[in-house]
Formats: C-alpha cells, sequence, structure tokens
C-alpha cells in the first residue's frame, strides 16, 4: 500500500499529536511550521496493519477546527485507490518531487548504468534531501520540465504542475496532491 499524507502548516502540539496516534504506522515528519509531507510505501502482510484509513480520516476531519490542513490518499500496489480526504487539495511539493527527479533520470540512463558521480548526487538527493544535488539531477535530465510533466502524466497524476521558479530547489514550488504522490508510490516500482 503507497499513501502520502499533507499536513499545512503544521505546529509542534498537532505533530506530536499525530505521532502517538495510532492510525499510521510511521510518524509524520515535522518541519516547524511549513508544509509536511511524508509518504510510505508498504507491502506484504503488514500492508493491511500499515494504515487505519478510518482513524486517519477521523483526524483529518477533526484537524478543521485547528486551522491546518490535512490530506491523504491511500492506494494499494495494483493502484487501486482504498480512501483518502482532501486528497486533491494541492500544496507546493518541496522535497517530495524529488523522487520524481529520482524515477525521470533513472528511466533515462537505465539504472543500471549509473556512474558513481550520478549515483553521489542522486543518493544525497534522497537520503538527505539536498537541494544541490536534486537541482544537479534536473540539469543532467534531457529536457527536464517536460520530461518530468510527462512521466506524471503517464502515471495519472491530474493535480501535478511543474513550477521551476524556486531559487533553492528547482522544483520545490511544484504544485502536488496527496492522491498524486499516493498513485505515484504505489506504481514506483514499476517505473524504474
Amino acid at each position: 500500500m503507497a499513501f502520502t499524507i499533507t499536513l499545512s502548516p503544521i505546529g509542534g502540539a498537532y505533530a506530536a499529536a499525530l505521532n502517538k496516534s495510532d492510525y499510521l504506522g510511521q510518524g509524520i515528519t515535522h518541519y516547524g511550521d511549513e508544509t509536511c509531507t511524508t509518504s510510505a510505501t508498504t507491502s506484504g502482510s503488514d500492508a493491511s496493519n500499515s494504515l487505519n484509513i478510518a482513524a486517519a480520516t477521523k483526524v483529518a476531519q477533526d484537524s478543521g477546527g485547528d486551522k491546518i490542513d490535512v490530506s491523504f490518499a491511500v492506494y494499494d500496489a495494483t493502484g487501486n485507490k482504498q480512501g483518502g480526504v482532501n486528497e486533491t487539495a494541492t500544496i507546493k511539493g518541496a522535497s517530495i518531487t524529488k523522487s520524481l527527479l529520482l524515477v525521470a533520470y533513472l528511466q533515462q540512463v537505465g539504472k543500471n548504468t549509473l556512474t558513481d558521480e550520478a549515483k553521489g548526487h542522486l543518493k544525497q538527493m534522497i537520503n538527505v534531501s539536498s537541494n544541490s544535488d536534486a537541482n544537479w539531477v534536473y540539469n543532467h535530465i534531457n529536457n527536464p520540465s517536460q520530461t518530468v510533466t510527462a512521466l506524471a502524466t503517464k502515471i495519472g497524476m491530474r493535480s501535478f504542475k511543474i513550477d521551476t521558479s524556486d531559487t533553492l530547489y528547482i522544483m520545490g514550488d511544484s504544485i502536488i496532491s496527496s492522491d498524486d504522490f499516493a498513485l505515484f508510490f504505489s506504481k514506483i516500482d514499476t517505473l524504474i
């Protein structure tokens, strides 16, 4: 199962409450008062136990009075939607869009033909969310805006809109939805 949860804006007290709730098998990443997005993919017998959709829905519905927008979407490994709340609400994607860059780059060069330099940039981009390494990857994709947009379209991501105006990370201001990225992560193994 793949799921993406977005919280915008998020405060420390609310993040702590989410980390203690039982609707999700993993904690929420907290970035101060910025938009927060977390994604995960589970498989096998743990998949059905990793996410309590009813509890997640209740948390999302109860969050409205806290001035916090919550959205989430859940897809199974075959790309079938299992549930969600506000899943088509859009936000700036920030670092989650780096996963699109990873797939686009690997599709371009082939995962078995990576240079040591490329491996280093990809590792830093994903493991520590390095903006400079993500910009390197973006700049080494042929027709990067068109390639990433075509990938998103092929997957069926309806809300994704590339925006390359962010001066720190070139795709940081791109528009995403939880629905798009949960769908993307449910298909990621078939894409590379």
